[in-house]
């Protein structure tokens, strides 16, 4: 499923995704750029890099406290994964935040909108100190 999915910019599977965003193959992705393509599922457009890095690291932050809690990955190994730190392939930071991309109209669909409510609600994604 993962290596056929979308994830956005013309990119279907992983590998693509890690070529189009970071500029090498999936097997050399670390941590942090894992973490940023796996939350491209859940929405590409929403959660792009190159369109919204605010989000894209947001929900970054979401997949590595799944991982966390799911035991796939330390407290410490998530913390050491910044998903600030990666840079798109051409060596550019990621792409600022756009506060306009969503002016006039709800920026995620009803129900993925409820679900993220729900998620953030939950304290799923919250960083603890």
């Amino acid at each position: 499923y993962l290596n056929k999915v979308y994830y956005g910019g013309g990119a279907y599977g992983i590998d693509a995704a890690s070529r189009l965003f970071f500029g090498h193959s999936a097997s050399q992705l670390t941590l942090s750029e894992a973490a940023i393509i796996a939350g491209l599922v859940k929405a590409p457009s929403n959660y792009s890099p190159t369109a919204d890095a605010e989000a894209a690291q947001g929900r970054a932050g979401v997949v590595l406290q799944t991982m966390v809690e799911t035991g796939a990955i330390t407290p410490a190994e998530a913390a050491e994964a910044d998903p600030r730190q990666p840079r798109l392939g051409r060596g550019a930071l990621l792409a600022p935040p756009r506060p306009d991309r969503h002016v006039g109209r709800h920026p995620l669909p009803r129900e993925e909108a409820r679900l993220l409510k729900d998620d953030r609600a939950a304290g799923i994604g919250r960083r603890h100190d």
